[in-house]
């Protein structure tokens, strides 16, 4: 190999790296340097790092390579994508984790893709493809499958006189302050059972700081929010604050989920998720015309683009205020 002198006066060397699968073309790496010396001792260097890697596939199993994958990131991963990834490992590969490396390619891959769709939601396929793809890629393994399309989620938009039952039926209760807290501040079920009252409230203000979530060992820890952003600090109505301070927090997300499923289900809203109520809680301050900012701070939101797509939906209790502006609209022009 050589290295060639580019226009700006550094050194390239370009390897060949294979085909692309779907379009055929040749793949390229390429190595840059000050130097053409340097530029050809890169490329060396990688490729006698690739052919070390190419004599270990030969041997590797899937299977082993994901318990390996998973050990040397267990100290950097969220205590839940570590779980989820172990949870990949032990159920999701059994039809090709006994294959080794070297026998690893587009077509396998694809077959498993296609089985795993028969049974599996789309989202799940993406989920545990990336997965899979992640840990090829650490072999220089390349493989790009056709995955199966991605149905619309379809939410339960919940209506006002929906909460208004589910809060009576809840009263003053702990599931009753966490469905306050998930639709007011609004917040997730994890951050709502993190809350500590002594620390954390202050006068009006509730500040959301940690979440409470299982570990690898399926034990409940506290640890920090889902993203930067999800810490945030929010003005509560009195009457949720002085709640907070009479009664307890609900012990553990799921706990808190199986006593909102038996009010849902008792009101027949069989398909109400606890998320929901966060969603309504986006929505309400949408039509409420609150700022675009104001609402992804206190829902703890990354981007605007989040908030829109997944949180903010049609409003039932508000299409008549649009009817009307519309019917005010159409009888001006006949004055």
């Amino acid at each position: 190999m050589k290295a060639k002198k580019l226009p700006s006066g550094s050194y390239r060397v370009r390897l060949s790296v294979g085909k692309d699968p779907e379009t055929g073309r040749y793949i390229y790496k390429s190595f840059t340097a000050d130097t053409a010396r340097e530029a050809e001792r890169m490329a060396y260097e990688w490729e006698y790092q690739k052919e070390k890697i190419d004599t270990s596939l030969q041997s590797l199993t899937l299977a082993k390579a994901m318990q390996e994958f998973n050990e040397s990131r267990e100290n950097t991963l969220s205590p839940r994508t570590a779980r989820e990834y172990e949870n990949y490992r032990k159920s999701a590969y059994k039809d090709i984790e006994n294959f080794t490396l070297a026998e690893i390619n587009q077509k396998v891959i694809q077959m498993w893709v296609n089985n795993l769709a028969k049974t599996s939601s789309p989202k799940t396929v993406k989920n545990k493809y990336a997965y899979l793809t992640a840990l090829l890629n650490n072999y220089n393994i390349s493989v790009k499958c056709t995955l199966p399309k991605k149905r619309p989620t379809e939410y339960h938009v919940v209506t006002k006189e929906e909460l208004f039952a589910i809060l009576k039926e809840a009263g003053l209760s702990p599931i009753g302050l966490a469905i306050r807290l998930a639709v007011f501040v609004p917040a997730r079920r994890s951050e709502i059972c993190a809350i500590n009252p002594k620390t954390d409230v202050k006068g009006n203000l509730l500040t959301i700081n940690k979440a409470k979530v299982k570990d690898g060992y399926n034990c409940w820890v506290i640890k920090e929010t889902k993203t930067y952003k999800s810490t945030r600090t929010v003005e509560m109505p009195p009457d949720i604050i002085a709640m907070l301070k009479s009664f307890p927090i609900e012990p553990n997300p799921d706990k808190l989920y199986r006593d909102f499923k038996r009010i849902v289900k008792k009101l027949g809203y069989n398909d109400m998720r606890f998320h929901d109520l966060r969603h309504y809680g986006a929505t309400i301050l949408h039509d409420m015309n609150v700022p675009d900012k104001e609402i992804m701070h206190r829902g703890g939101w990354n981007n605007l683009s989040t908030l829109m797509n997944i949180y903010v939906h049609y409003n039932p209790d508000t299409a008549k205020v649009a009817a009307n502006a519309m019917n005010s609209l159409y009888n001006s022009f006949k004055e």
